[in-house]
């Protein structure tokens, strides 16, 4: 059909006119016959140009001016233009240099021929480049439309000029133009296919076998186990079923299966101080442009859990299939983050049903471009494990009510503000998905804007692209992250929130800081609602009668008992008056509907019997301020926190106060205070883990009351305590993530340890993509960021292909070295060790004559965690260790600083002094917390002077050290991995006062 359109001669136009009629009709025909006979068969993936090598044919002299180009590019971020500048003056200077000799000869010309003028031809003979799907994006209601190209692949795309979507069945179409008049989308969103990219990936080497194993070490371990060390530990993986109702990983026969993350998130380009992101009906009321405030642009992320953590969070391994255009984010209400996900979700269903099978894999015995090789032969099915996000996003992308709503946990049938703080666990129930399914499709499929409204308050849900995965359970597949949940949520409110410890601005009066009272006298336990699915519906047999109660509520009468178990709470003291008085509760107990005070009455046992037995509204009223007039009736008040002076001694913990090993990211010594500006989630987990309980517990008095310790699961139990020290010591400070954090637990058993789904690695990426050169323009710089990454990612990717030139590889190291991960402050030589100025025998007091030895300035941890150093070199916190001794029976880790590191015999060994045990306090008040994993303990500020040989592998791990006086000192065990976050910091949240 092309070439026919190609075809202008004037006797040919009526044939021309023919032909392309009758081919348009036979492509209608064939499609109408697809549709009736859909293709089962797996999708066929062509990565055969993955298998291309670019520096085959390539001069040694095209190579090193290819490389020096991108690296300019990919790592220095400079523009194409100044690339391209690069290629032409290394042109010159070669012709230079070769002028110095009489000119250059033919081999000579023929090598700077292949140096081509632009970056862009270098990423093509490179196959660098990213073939994205430019869809156009209706600026109104944030539908895409993918491009034709009637002229070819390589022509300029073309669009429909207006929206043909239709956000609602009681809508009409939007209408809104999609191009300008020069045919251009007028917002775009660019897609990175990841059908495209999983090619990409399977043409690496080692990463099929990645995938096969991560399934082997399931059939090993049919049953999850309850240590979970590796990813593939966790329960969902064996669980997951097929599209034919078999087990996903246990059937797949001889066909490959992965898993795969999902990560959103919405940032601001500018940096978090830059720009300043305000409501918009704020911004225009102040007559500033929202663009100027509003910087929020979109990431969408994509991971491969059969790959091991190191390596699946590599830039290199990591699919960004798009950037959602700012400066607003995409209506909530109207569900319109749906439309950026459908490209995705369209292949992964393709991938879990259908399955898709590539031109070739690394791992193919036979190479991919000899003409015996085989191409197509083995299906790889592919499911979206879980997603990764925080609270904010996950909502509307999921199409979820946000936790301000009442219906705001969708992991149990807890619902109602009220329910915030309960920690009767086994009560929870679970959540129903199949319930939730059918609200959004209620909700797509209703008929005004008023059944929508309905639908959104009894369900909670709108509608989600991920609904179109038939295996989509949102309860067990949106992961809580426990980074914002733990660290950016409870730490920081906990830290800030005037209801709690108030650590933010003590002297500003106006803060929020300021510490606020709660409105509750006490706290009651009411039973837990049943299933919201049985409102409004027939009374059950045989069932209690608070359940057949329940049935006959609707929803406004279920808000208002849940309003009621708040007016029943609040105190009963008269502020102005000061004296008690029942008057203002009964005006609001009056308020309510009799069917949610009979509701109420019956939950409390105290339902008026009348000898009509149908008590009245009024009856039922003064049965419940009877109730009421036998509980608390003034407010509950918070534990007394001096702020200002625990502010204070936290500044002086975090003021080169405590030693800490380098690889501890300390947060700002004025931390709380508002010159400082945002602290990062590690900041927050760091305060929590180290500096917020030391500093804490140097203030705390030995009159200073304890919870038990009481645990059974450590998780659980820890932040069970952690509610009910919060209900009596500060209360009114409630947040969902409070409740929503017992569910992490849930998480850990379904995919493993919380590395494996935190949003740690998502941050990261933002702050790469943060640091790509951009020219700032909204609408424009997204292009930029996706195809800068993924160059990078592809540039990576190519350095560890085995058909890299010798002379490419050879430059990776010092790539490596030069643009590598943030590392120590000491710097990681290639041995990880660095030898110090000494000969080789040495006089050690004490020791005696060391000969045939070589010392040492620091060892790389065997745990990878840091380094370990002898005094005296960068890093001091590096030498202080903890270890057990040999007869570690029962006995407690012993604390030393290393003096010296030496190899005999190739065996690492250490020299460390001990801590002397103090003698002041006795017992040691830090030590009542070791049960809760917050390992702290006194010690003398003296070492002592006897020397003890350690092996390497006796070393458990680093310590902080803070001298509290000239003879005390508290020592803090760092574990040798990061701790657990759910008990990272549980020494502060703890502390409570008892009954």
């Amino acid at each position: 059909m092309l070439k026919c359109r190609s075809i202008h001669h004037a006797g040919t136009t009526t044939a021309v006119t023919e032909v392309l009629a009758e081919a348009s009709a036979l492509k209608q025909k064939l499609a109408d016959w697809r549709a009736s006979f859909p293709d089962l068969t797996p999708h066929r993936i062509n990565n055969k140009a993955s298998f291309f090598n670019p520096g085959c044919s390539r001069s040694t002299v095209a190579l090193i001016t290819y490389m020096k180009a991108l690296v300019d590019q990919i790592f220095y971020g400079i523009g194409s233009p100044a690339a391209g500048l690069t290629l032409r003056f290394m042109k010159i200077f070669g012709n230079a240099v070769t002028a110095l000799s009489g000119g250059p000869n033919l081999q000579q010309k023929l090598a700077f021929e292949e140096i081509p003028d632009t970056i862009e031809t270098v990423g093509r003979r490179f196959n660098l480049n990213v073939p994205t799907i430019p869809y156009a994006v209706c600026p109104t209601c944030c539908a895409i439309y993918e491009p034709s190209y009637p002229g070819g692949p390589k022509s300029v795309p073309v669009y429909q000029a207006h929206c043909s979507n239709r956000s609602a069945e009681f809508r009409g179409i939007c209408g809104a133009p999609v191009v300008d008049v020069r045919g251009s989308p007028i917002k775009t969103f660019e897609y990175y296919s990841f059908f495209e990219w999983f090619g990409c990936l399977l043409a690496l080497p080692g990463i099929e076998r990645y995938g096969d194993s991560f399934c082997e070490e399931i059939d090993e371990t049919p049953e999850s186990p309850g240590d979970k060390k590796c990813t593939s530990d966790g329960r969902f993986y064996r669980k997951f079923t097929n599209s034919q109702g078999g087990l996903f990983v246990a059937d797949r026969g001889s066909e490959g299966r992965w898993f795969f993350s999902l990560h959103a998130d919405f940032f601001n380009i500018e940096g978090n101080l830059q720009g300043k992101q305000v409501n918009s009906t704020k911004a225009l009321h102040e007559s500033r442009s929202p663009a100027k405030y509003f910087l929020s642009t979109g990431v969408l992320s994509i991971t491969c859990l059969n790959l091991p953590i190191a390596l699946r969070e590599d830039p290199a391994f990591t699919l960004i299939f798009g950037l959602i255009a700012g400066p607003h984010e995409p209506s909530t209400l109207e569900a319109q983050h749906q439309h950026y996900l459908k490209p995705l979700m369209e292949e992964l269903v393709i991938g879990y049903e259908w399955g898709v099978t590539c031109y070739a894999s690394a791992s193919d015995s036979l190479d991919p471009n000899s003409k015996e090789h085989l191409p197509y032969q083995r299906t790889h099915r592919i499911a979206l494990a879980c997603i990764k996000m925080d609270l904010k996003v996950s909502r509307p992308f999921c199409g979820l009510s946000d936790v301000i709503h009442r219906k705001w946990c969708f992991y149990c049938q807890i619902w109602h503000p009220t329910n915030t703080l309960r920690t009767d666990i086994s009560d929870f129930g679970h959540a129903n998905d199949m319930r939730l399914r059918e609200g959004a499709e209620k909700w797509r499929q209703a008929q005004s804007t008023d059944e929508r409204d309905s639908v959104y308050n009894l369900y909670g849900t709108r509608y989600s692209a991920f609904w179109m995965l038939p295996y989509w359970c949102p309860s067990r597949q949106i992961t809580i992250d426990p980074m914002h949940t733990m660290f950016l949520i409870l730490m920081q409110n906990f830290f800030r929130s005037g209801h709690a410890l108030g650590l933010q601005n003590p002297d500003d009066k106006g803060s929020e800081s300021s510490h606020h009272n709660s409105s509750l006298a006490f706290h009651h336990d009411f039973p837990l609602f049943p299933d919201l699915a049985i409102l409004n519906t027939e009374a059950i047999s045989n069932a209690p009668p608070l359940e057949n109660l329940f049935c006959q509520l609707d929803l406004n009468s279920l808000i208002a008992v849940g309003d009621l178990h708040r007016y029943l709470c609040q105190p009963l003291e008269d502020s102005e008056q000061g004296v008690v008085s029942a008057a203002k509760l009964s005006a609001k107990l009056n308020r309510a509907m009799k069917p949610s005070l009979e509701y109420v009455c019956t939950e409390l046992d105290c339902l008026p019997a009348v000898p009509s037995g149908n008590p009245s509204k009024q009856d039922m009223v003064k049965a419940l301020i009877r109730w009421r007039s036998h509980k608390p009736v003034t407010l509950l008040s918070k534990v007394p926190v001096d702020s200002a002076a625990l502010l204070d001694q936290l500044h002086c913990a975090l003021q080169e106060v405590i030693l800490v090993p380098a690889w501890v990211r300390k947060p700002p010594v004025g931390s709380g205070l508002a010159r400082v500006g945002t602290l990062k989630a590690d900041h927050w987990r760091t305060m929590f883990d180290i500096y917020l309980p030391l500093a804490q517990l140097s203030l705390w008095q030995p009159s200073s009351p304890l919870v038990g310790p009481d645990a059974i699961d450590r998780f659980q139990t820890l932040l069970q305590r952690h509610i009910l020290g919060l209900k009596q010591s500060f209360p009114g400070f409630a947040l969902p993530s409070h409740h929503l954090a017992f569910h992490m637990y849930d998480f850990m058993d379904l995919f493993s340890n919380v590395r494996n789904w935190w949003c740690f690695p998502g941050e990261n990426l933002i702050q790469r993509l943060r640091q790509i050169p951009t020219n700032h323009k909204t609408g424009k710089f997204e292009s930029t960021l996706l195809h800068s990454f993924s160059l990078k990612a592809a540039f990576q990717r190519w350095l560890w292909r085995p058909d890299c030139p010798p002379l490419v590889k050879s430059c990776q190291k010092l790539l490596d070295k030069i643009f590598g991960s943030e590392s120590e402050e000491v710097p990681e030589e290639d041995n990880a060790r660095l030898p110090i100025p000494y000969s080789s025998d040495r006089f050690i007091p004490g020791l005696g004559l060391m000969t045939h030895v070589q010392f040492l300035a620091q060892i790389k941890a065997p745990s990878g965690k840091g380094f370990f150093t002898i005094p005296n070199t960068p890093g001091e916190g590096n030498s202080y260790i903890y270890y057990f001794p040999e007869d570690s029976q029962g006995s407690e880790w012993v604390a030393a600083r290393i003096q010296y590191i030496f190899e005999e015999d190739h065996s690492i060994k250490l020299v460390v002094r001990c801590n002397l045990p103090q003698q002041l306090c006795d017992p040691d008040p830090f030590k009542a917390f070791w049960f809760d994993g917050f390992e702290a303990k006194l010690v003398s500020s003296e070492l002592s002077e006897t020397l003890e040989i350690l092996e390497l592998d006796r070393i458990i791990g680093h310590t902080a050290r803070w001298n509290l006086n000239s003879d005390l000192a508290v020592l803090l065990a760092l574990p040798p991995v990061s701790i657990n976050i759910y008990e990272s910091a549980n020494v502060v949240l703890i502390l409570c006062p008892q009954d």
